[in-house]
């Protein structure tokens, strides 16, 4: 079996059981392995839900197939109320809860939750917060801007699109914020979608590594059965 045909075997293998092939630089929070935002910069909330060419449900967030050549296949689609939760673990501020109906915001000077959250330069042997940013502000802040598939309580035809706020001067206030929103229709560049996979789902490296040797070790025995005939 060649390289890519192998590797096509164990995408179908994992397609047919509760193996989901991991997607480098995910963030794994709490029970959710989140998707980069960069990753499906560019989209709208109607592109997603198109009848004839969109791939994820509204209703339930449970997305298949490829748009834009970006695969969805096994993402989900957060609500506003999960994107919440999300913000609740990275901020941690007692008394403010991100995931309520209405949404919340902060703002605060030289948080410890907005570096941590976001990565500016999007590499390895940078900084290291969680999400890759989706805009940076040369030298002044950098920014990680998702679309919910929740519709915004405020304005009819948008939906929530919860934000964090980087400001690299300390003397600027850091902000984060689940109240806003803007319209289905309106694609941007520097806004991704939030997705995230149950962490459960998705097998740890060596978990990996031992599936491919496994199935290796298959194609060997096969292929010595048949020298041997």
């Amino acid at each position: 079996m060649g390289r890519s045909a192998f590797t096509t075997f164990l995408y179908s293998l994992c397609a047919i059981t509760t193996c989901t092939v991991s997607v480098a630089n995910a963030v794994v929070i709490g029970d959710k392995d989140w998707r980069q935002l960069t990753e499906t910069r560019g989209f709208s909330y109607n592109m997603l839900v198109d009848t004839s060419t969109g791939v994820c449900s509204a209703a339930d967030g449970k997305c298949s197939g490829f748009l834009g050549g970006v695969e969805f296949t096994g993402w989900t689609w957060a609500s506003l109320a999960e994107v919440g939760e999300l913000f609740n673990l990275l901020v941690s501020k007692p008394g403010i809860d991100f995931s309520i109906p209405s949404g919340a915001s902060l703002q605060e000077y030289g948080s410890d939750w907005a570096p941590v959250s976001i990565d500016a330069d999007g590499i390895a042997n940078g900084d290291h917060g969680y999400f890759y940013a989706t805009s940076v502000i040369s030298g002044e802040a950098a920014k990680i801007d998702g679309i919910t598939r929740t519709d915004s309580i405020y304005t009819v035809g948008n939906v929530f699109m919860p934000v964090m706020l980087d400001q690299f001067n300390d003397g600027i206030q850091d902000a984060v914020a689940t109240t806003t929103h803007g319209a289905k229709w309106l694609p941007h560049q520097d806004r991704g979608i939030w997705m995230y996979r149950d962490s459960s789902l998705v097998p740890e490296p060596t978990t990996l590594a031992l599936l491919t040797l496994g199935l290796a070790g298959i194609g060997f025995v096969q292929k010595k059965k048949q020298h041997q005939k």
